[in-house]
């Protein structure tokens, strides 16, 4: 079941837990007994709003640490500059880009999604 957090006029904040259908219902302060309502604005404090959570880390798409170099020169020359992590997992930016680095390797992502180029 998701949660939602409710603020109140005397500044209390109050995370609850209920069922969709309930979510902008209001609550009571426990403090002075006013009516919290739903602050959709601190439910989404601090995360980031980027479709896909980009960027992604590979493994599939990755190399092996020792290969980190060569890898990311092959993928500069072929027009898809990749970096990649210290144990070699490949960061991908973007829908586009994992779609061009897996082509540069003979790769397709079946898993990619409806909104995938």
């Amino acid at each position: 079941m998701p949660g939602y957090e409710f603020t109140c006029k005397c500044g209390r904040n109050e995370f609850v837990v209920r069922l969709m259908e309930n979510r902008n219902d209001p609550v009571t302060c426990n403090d002075c007994d006013g009516e919290m309502k739903r602050n959709i604005g601190r439910e989404h404090a601090g995360r980031r709003h980027q479709p896909g959570n980009w960027p992604i880390l590979s493994d599939a798409l990755g190399c092996n640490e020792s290969q980190i170099g060569e890898s990311r020169d092959m993928a500069r020359k072929h027009g898809v500059p990749t970096e990649f992590t210290s144990d070699g997992r490949a960061i991908l930016t973007g829908p586009a880009h994992r779609k061009a680095y897996a082509r540069l390797y003979g790769m397709h992502d079946r898993n990619g999604g409806y909104g995938d180029p």
